[in-house]
């Protein structure tokens, strides 16, 4: 069995003289031919599509962790308190950790792709290792070339 080679592939999709094959673990499991877009958009943008839902998340893991470091910090000044466990001082390392991988992966910016489809169906996609392998002017000029007027940068 053969596997296609693409003009561009990243973890996400793949270009060929046809159109964009969305992959998998490297498999095509859908095809958007160049007849079938309707407008392709190249910019910077937010890389996660529930990029807000995880900010909020990290929030919330990182509000925790300081009220509860609040919380024990308060326990070591209370003279009535004789006793705290090594696990209440454990308790907000984790989520603080959490909390900062999550604003940081919600507030993360790249290049990316907007393909919307005739159909109205609007794909995101990240453009990052094209960058990273500096080929997004020949990635660019192909879809100008292909595309013709229906390319926003």
């Amino acid at each position: 069995m053969t596997t296609k080679k693409y003009l561009f592939e990243t973890k996400e999709f793949g270009v060929s003289e046809e159109g964009f094959h969305l992959l998998r673990s490297r498999y095509n499991y859908a095809t958007i031919s160049f007849e079938q877009t309707n407008l392709v958009w190249i910019g910077v943008g937010q890389e996660l599509k529930n990029w807000l839902i995880i900010l909020l998340i990290g929030l919330g893991l990182f509000g925790f962790s300081i009220y509860s470091s609040l919380t024990i910090f308060q326990a070591f000044t209370d003279d009535s308190i004789d006793t705290i466990y090594i696990e209440e001082i454990l308790i907000p390392v984790i989520p603080f950790f959490m909390g900062a991988y999550c604003i940081f992966m919600g507030l993360r910016k790249g290049q990316i792709m907007r393909v919307q489809t005739q159909e109205g169906k609007l794909k995101q996609l990240s453009l990052n290792e094209l960058s990273k392998n500096k080929q997004m002017e020949e990635f660019q000029t192909l879809l100008l070339e292909k595309l013709q007027g229906k390319i926003d940068f």
